[in-house]
């Protein structure tokens, strides 16, 4: 988000402002419409289908970055974020979901890291628009700020046409089109996904579905209730949790503060002649793109491996890189730098391969059909309160601790998720969500 100046009467991108807070607004904007995009996901997933869901997030993504490239003043800046959180919600609520019921049991893993590896290049891309906007903004030959504020808002629109083009070729998903009866729609999506006739598969599906409809309880968030279930959203919970408490969010939002801290942006920048902002930029970059390699390994490992190994082998990894960050930040030695470097790029590659996607996957394959949406908008709740409280409490103890202080805390959650995944948590690679189903509601 391009910050306003913090005394001026405009933002960067030109329009009027009351105060200083654009960033905070715009965040808190943001924040706000994807708590209610995730909510309403559930009920508009379940009564209209996946992909009208998601068709409906598309058209938000279009029409808000349409709004951002044009947004005239604060308030239309603050209303285009609110309805791209909107569609935010509504997408991270149901493509995990989709993806499950679409996917085969050998393949799903697999198949639902997609989202993740989406979501780790357009942060990347993200990045790096705002790198190139920010080494035009230091050019003495560049004479528009509110330009290059425009262009950072506007890039949305580009991811945001892609994935508008991309739903509307998809087909529905085969299971929701069993639950509402359209068996003949339903043979034709499963048809399409396998690249084959799909009969066998077509009868389990419609026997649960049976099951299903016969069992005594009515309703996803009456489900929730039963025992079996309860705790099976109370491990999906904890897991979102977990997620949030181990630093990712700290750790992408102010990495560039703490490159700063540690010497590495005044070097970077002294070398490159460059801006500090923008060298901080840079170094983020930097050690963001081992991040994408890493979830093409996820892809391979999540189903071979399994969700519980993943986490128990790779969120130690995640502990030891946040501990080697805190000691760079309080080490006044040459190496701290490199240090600091490589804990970054190494706890972003072990958060990718473990605790960046298992959450949302293992929520998405872990409940009955009618309960599936209410149980990931329950998660994701989870997810957005722990984001919140991390984001709230992480400046204040750095301020009154220290930042090493605050690292120290998420790699002792992060031994907290490991004990966990070890003794808390059952498997579900390889298991068909039929087969997991029933085993919950046995």
């Amino acid at each position: 988000i391009p910050r306003g100046r913090p005394s001026g009467r405009r933002s960067t991108t030109g329009a009027r402002t009351q105060s200083g807070r654009v960033p905070e607004q715009v965040a808190t904007a943001t924040t706000l419409g994807s708590v209610l995009g995730t909510f309403s996901a559930a009920k508009l997933s379940d009564s209209r289908g996946r992909k009208p869901t998601m068709a409906y997030s598309a058209a938000l993504f279009v029409f808000a970055s349409l709004l951002m490239c044009w947004t005239p003043n604060l308030e239309i800046l603050v209303l285009s974020r609110f309805l791209a959180g909107v569609g935010i919600g509504n997408c991270g609520a149901v493509v995990p979901v989709y993806v499950a019921e679409c996917a085969s049991a050998a393949s799903r893993g697999a198949l639902a890291t997609l989202p993740q590896l989406m979501i780790s290049s357009g942060t990347l891309a993200g990045l790096v628009v705002t790198f190139v906007a920010a080494v035009a903004r230091s050019s003495p030959s560049f004479a528009s700020p509110a330009l290059a504020a425009r262009v950072v808002l506007g890039a949305t629109l580009v991811p945001s046409l892609v994935y508008a083009v991309l739903v509307a070729n998809l087909p529905e998903s085969p299971r929701h089109l069993v639950r509402t009866g359209d068996g003949k729609a339903a043979a034709a999506a499963l048809k399409r996904l396998r690249g084959r006739d799909a009969a066998s598969e077509l009868r389990e599906l419609t026997k649960a579905a049976a099951r299903e409809a016969s069992s005594e309880t009515s309703g996803g968030w009456n489900t929730l209730l039963k025992p079996r279930v309860r705790r099976r959203l109370g491990a999906c919970v904890l897991l979102q949790i977990f997620q949030q408490f181990a630093g990712i969010n700290a750790i992408v939002y102010f990495t560039p503060q703490l490159l700063k801290e540690s010497g590495t942006v005044a070097a970077l920048g002294a070398r490159l002649g460059v801006s500090d902002d923008a060298a901080a930029l840079l170094a983020t970059v930097a050690t963001y793109v081992p991040k994408i390699p890493a979830m093409f390994g996820t892809m391979l490992l999540m189903d071979a491996w399994g969700r519980r190994k993943l986490l128990a082998v790779f969120v130690p990894v995640m502990g030891a890189c946040l501990a080697a960050l805190g000691y760079a930040l309080d080490a006044k030695a040459a190496f701290a730098t490199p240090l600091a470097l490589a804990a970054v790029a190494l706890y972003g590659v072990a958060f990718n391969l473990s605790l960046g996607p298992v959450p949302n996957i293992y929520t998405a394959e872990s409940f009955p059909a009618r309960a599936r949406s209410a149980a990931m908008t329950t998660s994701l709740t989870a997810q957005f309160a722990a984001h919140s409280a991390v984001s709230f409490f992480f400046p204040v103890i750095v301020a009154s601790r220290g930042a090493a202080a605050a690292l120290y805390g998420f790699a002792g959650v992060c031994g907290a998720c490991w004990l966990f995944a070890n003794l808390g948590m059952a498997e579900t690679k390889a298991a068909s969500l039929e087969e997991i189903a029933s085993e919950l509601e046995s």
